[in-house]
């Protein structure tokens, strides 16, 4: 819409039955239009589709009006299905319901290719189409699905913290920060707390003026260690007291058989 008209785009199979003869036909419609939904001077523009048998209404039109004229369900079914498939369409369905043939209704489903069903995907790059066609048995509904092409992922697969630690200033402080307590931690492996207290303190005061470590992150780290062997330490004498328990009762129970 315009500030002096609006436009309107109609895509047609055949345009030239929907300008008619000298325009007369598009004439009217733009009188229509502009009585129904008051609209001041609108335009009205006619483009052909360029792969009919790539667009899912134009199908599901198409496929009605056979039936509606007494074609065969099957038979309309797979020929365009491979008039879609010579189009170039990555997957197309087509599902046909009612009265197909007696009394009694069903549905007949022909697939061709890969069809998104759900998420993002099926809603950006799946077409659907419906269409009714009215016979005498019965209306009989057209439903038609067509994936003309894959959609395009736009993401890499690339690990955000690296990203983050490569390309910020921040991040290589972190990682200087990282490495300089795990050299810390390597060097007073073998200490005793004492040693390890002046450890601390030498190793902090070297880096000190270089670098931004606390002595509380290195103390943590060191605690930390400290904790995991006393944990290691407890869960290896747990097992010893326990294999010990278990040989003494063994003792006992072979000594009341004797």
């Amino acid at each position: 819409r315009t500030p002096t008209s609006t436009k309107i785009v109609i895509w047609a199979q055949r345009p030239g039955l929907v300008i008619g003869r000298g325009g007369s036909r598009i004439n009217e419609l733009t009188d229509d239009i502009e009585k129904e939904f008051d609209f001041e001077n609108p335009q009205i523009e006619v483009n052909e589709i360029d792969e009919p048998d790539a667009d899912a209404n134009v199908v599901a039109d198409s496929i009605a009006d056979w039936l509606q004229k007494g074609g065969h369900a099957k038979r309309v079914g797979y020929t365009y299905l491979r008039r879609m498939k010579e189009a170039g369409v990555i997957g197309a369905e087509i599902e046909i319901t009612g009265k197909l043939s007696g009394n009694r209704g069903r549905t007949e489903k022909f697939n061709y290719g890969y069809v998104k069903r759900c998420g993002n995907t099926s809603k950006d790059n799946v077409q659907k189409g419906y269409a009714l066609a009215r016979t005498k048995p019965g209306a009989i509904g057209v439903k038609v699905r067509i994936m003309k092409e894959l959609p395009q992922f736009k993401h890499r697969d690339v690990d955000v913290s690296e990203e983050i630690l490569h390309h910020t200033e921040e991040g290589k402080q972190a990682q200087d920060r990282t490495e300089t307590i795990e050299e810390i931690i390597q060097e007073a492996d073998n200490m005793t707390s004492a040693e390890l207290e002046r450890a601390i303190k030498d190793r902090t005061e070297e880096i000190e003026g270089d670098t931004d470590i606390s002595k509380d992150e290195v103390r943590d780290a060191f605690e930390e260690i400290d904790e995991d062997e006393l944990a290691d330490q407890e869960e290896t004498e747990e097992e010893v007291t326990k294999s010990t328990t278990m040989r003494s009762s063994q003792e006992q129970s072979v000594t009341q058989r004797t």
